[in-house]
């Protein structure tokens, strides 16, 4: 059984099928409940403002009626013969649904309609109690608490915006989006020529369709001051801490779920390249509204201007510091309930960490990296390329390797603690949790 429910976006059918051929989406013999986007045409802008909007108006039959669709001009070459049928069309999201519209793919007649104008007759009857029942399904999986994979086709990979969504509709929703790229001919071609049998302003097409901008940082640092909310720059800090490639960005999501139920976080890094979890982190705190949320971060080598922005951008508390761990005395820090472990990636350092540290935590210890390093240490930083040469004498740990190690002994001289979960992807990670 999945551990995760695979949920399509759209914009066709193509998205379901994709989940369900790669094995992210189950079916209905599995027990899956077909959700609103799975057999429908949509379009980004509509799904958007459909999610925003949490589907308002979607099944209102205002908002429903038959358009002519006549591809005799489409550039669709591979169909044998051109459509010109009539089809249920949704003018408040410019949405299409051709498995519900009379005469489409000889539907009623393999799926045993009652009759041809099923889904039409007595002012969309049937239609509203079908989408009625998928929209709920949709809500379900959203609030199941599972973790979602969304799959959408599209003619690019750039979801941001719709990222940006979700993130805002659903805080508490953990998630990842897979994009599967459409041949062009398949979307935008034959989307425009639909657009265009309705009579649509040829501006508001080219809108639709034009590529929605990414906020990258140059756009963003201009905008911001008029365009987001503190919390909102938060987010898209974040956002933009998980598209961007890193030994941590895959499990950054992790890291906000985690954050979400602490009041206080130690965090021991590096530098500035960590940055990213540190914004997951007070992301994390800011959603759960606490009283009194720390965030302490021990940095080693720098702490970088971002920093400073994240602490200008949040109502947590942030308490930074600039200093090797060796050099913190434990007993001048109060417990937290997490602590993160995302710096020198060797046995004896992870070793210090967790039997020094360890002490003033009370709930989760989060360490990164431990499948690339479960049985070795980092090689830059015993070779110098990284760093300069360093042999961590200073530590009081004997020569073994391999962060794996240093977590094994850890949890069988601390019985308290437990092995929680473990992440392959990435770098990896591993969580451990104290048993009350």
């Amino acid at each position: 059984m999945l551990d995760f429910i695979g949920v399509s976006l759209g914009f066709t059918c193509v998205s379901a099928v994709f989940g369900v051929n790669k094995k992210i989406r189950s079916t209905k013999k599995d027990g899956y409940n077909t959700c609103v986007f799975d057999t429908m045409i949509s379009n980004y802008e509509g799904i958007i403002d459909c999610i925003n909007n949490d589907f308002e108006g979607f099944c209102d039959p205002n908002n429903l009626e038959l358009i002519n669709i006549n591809t005799d001009y489409a550039i669709y070459p591979h169909w044998e013969q051109p459509l010109n049928e009539q089809w249920v069309y949704n003018k408040k999201y410019k949405f299409l649904f051709n498995h519900e519209s009379p005469g489409h793919a000889n539907l009623y007649l393999t799926q045993q309609w009652e009759s041809i104008d099923y889904y039409i007759k007595n002012n969309f009857e049937n239609f509203i109690i079908k989408y009625n029942k998928r929209i709920n399904n949709f809500r379900n999986y959203i609030n199941s608490g599972k973790f979602i994979i969304f799959i959408i086709n599209k003619y690019d990979n750039n979801v941001y915006e719709l990222e940006r969504t979700l993130f805002l509709k659903y805080p508490k929703l953990n998630f990842k989006i897979i994009t599967v790229i459409c041949n062009i001919r398949d979307t935008e071609i034959f989307h425009r020529n639909i657009l265009r049998m309705m009579k649509f302003e040829n501006n508001e097409i080219e809108n639709i369709f034009t590529k929605r901008a990414t906020i990258c940082n140059n756009e963003y640092n201009s905008d911001k001051n008029n365009k987001f909310s503190k919390n909102e720059e938060l987010l898209l800090y974040y956002k933009n801490s998980v598209l961007t490639k890193s030994h941590i960005n895959q499990h950054l999501n992790v890291v906000k779920y985690y954050s979400e139920k602490c009041s206080s976080v130690l965090e021991l890094g590096l530098t500035v390249y960590t940055i990213g979890i540190t914004a997951s982190v007070i992301l994390g705190m800011e959603q759960n509204n606490y009283p009194n949320n720390l965030f302490t971060g021990i940095f080693e080598i720098s702490l970088g201007q971002e920093l400073q922005y994240l602490k200008n951008i949040t109502n947590i508390n942030m308490n930074i510091l600039k200093e090797r761990e060796i050099n913190i005395k434990v007993e001048d820090l109060q417990n937290h309930d997490m602590l993160i472990i995302n710096s020198w990636f060797t046995y004896k350092h992870v070793k210090y960490n967790l039997e020094n540290f360890g002490k003033i935590i009370n709930n989760y210890i989060i360490i990164c990296a431990t499948t690339i390093h479960e049985h070795e240490d980092h090689p830059l930083y015993i070779s110098g390329e990284y760093t300069p040469v360093r042999d961590f004498s200073e530590y009081p740990y004997d020569n073994k390797k391999g962060l794996g190690e240093a977590i094994k002994e850890f949890l069988e001289d601390h019985t308290e603690w437990v092995l929680y979960e473990r992440h392959y992807n990435n770098y990896g990670m591993t969580i451990l949790k104290k048993m009350q």
